[in-house]
């Protein structure tokens, strides 16, 4: 039975993301630093209402917390 739960869960999220556009976030890294900090941020408060890509120039230390 938690299967059958889990995969209309999985379904439902399927459908809530077809139904969101697609936003990328273009930034060198995640370190410290303002515009890193920002990015973070404005990922958290656009990810109720899109589906949020964050894109890396560079691979790095992720310093804060992101959708």
């Amino acid at each position: 039975m938690d299967h059958v739960k889990e995969h209309l869960i999985f379904l439902n999220l399927l459908k809530e993301m077809r139904n969101k556009k697609n936003i990328g976030l273009l930034i060198p890294y995640l370190s410290n630093g303002g515009a890193e900090r920002a990015v973070a941020n404005l990922s958290k408060d656009l990810f109720q209402y899109y589906n949020v890509y964050i894109l890396l120039f560079n691979q790095g230390e992720y310093v804060y917390p992101h959708e």
